[in-house]
């Protein structure tokens, strides 16, 4: 077998975030966050912000669950 392009696994995957409380801006890995499975405003990642704890999210890629 031949790899043409590697990917990324899905926990690997890194996100960025702006947390609406205290403007702080940081990166995260999939797999530190938690998927929220939801049918009608659609998935996403949760996350608490790393300086004031309150909890961050962000939409997960369409199609892809970890």
């Amino acid at each position: 077998m031949k790899i043409i392009k590697q990917g990324k696994l899905p926990e690997t995957r890194t996100h960025q975030c702006t947390c609406r409380e205290c403007a702080t801006v940081f990166e995260f890995e999939q797999r530190e966050a938690k998927f929220v499975f939801d049918q009608r405003d659609g998935d996403f990642l949760q996350i608490n912000c790393p300086v004031c704890g309150a909890q961050c999210a962000k939409a997960a890629s369409k199609g892809k669950t970890p």
